[in-house]
C-alpha cells in the first residue's frame, strides 16, 4: 500500500512521498510528482499512451494543453482510477450469482 504525503519544501514543493514495501520488505520511499504527462498517466492507469489521449479528448480526464503536451494533476488520475474501482464493484455486487447454489435455489422454484 502507497502512502502519500506532501514533502517538505527542501525536497520540493511539487512532490509527494510515499512509502512502499520493496520485494524484499524493506522500506522504500517513492516520489510521485503533482503532475502527470500522457505517459506518466498510461503508466498509472496500465494502458497505452494513446488510449490515454482518446480519454482525455472525450472529456474523461482532465488536462490542460501546454504547447503540444498535456498535463494532468496526479490526484485527478488517482480519483479517475478510484471511481472506475468503485463504480465495477458495485456493478459486479449487484449482479446475480452465477454459483451452483443460487442455481440450485431457482430451480426448486
Amino acid at each position: 500500500m502507497l502512502h502519500l504525503q506532501r514533502r517538505s519544501m527542501q525536497e520540493g514543493p511539487n512532490c509527494l512521498r510515499g512509502c512502499a514495501r520493496a520485494p524484499n520488505g524493506e522500506r522504500r520511499a517513492e516520489t510521485m510528482s503533482l503532475t502527470v504527462d500522457v505517459p506518466g498517466a498510461a503508466e498509472l492507469l496500465k494502458i497505452h499512451p494513446e488510449t490515454v489521449k482518446k480519454m482525455i479528448h472525450k472529456g474523461e480526464l482532465p488536462a490542460a494543453q501546454v504547447g503540444r503536451a498535456y498535463v494532468m494533476m496526479t490526484k485527478d488520475v488517482l480519483e479517475f482510477i478510484e471511481n472506475a474501482v468503485i463504480r465495477e464493484t458495485a456493478a459486479r455486487m449487484r449482479r446475480p450469482s452465477k454459483s451452483p447454489k443460487a442455481r440450485r435455489q431457482v430451480a426448486t422454484s
